[in-house]
């Protein structure tokens, strides 16, 4: 299941609704995209895909924080230049 690419369900559609309203000011929407693609990825052939949606938003979710920090950091460091 390609998530957003073609015809994205619409729990993944909240999932980046949701990260969106998270990481918008701080984040790329196609950083944000690509980052809930690359975490759903990693949970296709899940044997138990009941929690799936969930660990996608929580691993996606740690991602972005993880960027946004990487990214605030570095406009810090300019406006010291």
């Amino acid at each position: 299941m390609d998530t957003l690419s073609r015809e994205p369900s619409e729990t993944l559609l909240q999932i980046v609704r949701t990260l969106t309203q998270e990481f918008g000011d701080s984040l790329a929407n196609e950083t944000i995209e690509e980052t809930v693609r690359e975490t759903q990825h990693e949970f296709e052939g899940a044997r138990i895909p009941t929690f799936v949606p969930l660990l996608i938003l929580r691993y996606a979710r740690q991602r972005l924080t993880g960027c946004a920090k990487t990214s605030a950091t570095a406009r810090m460091l300019e406006h010291r230049r």
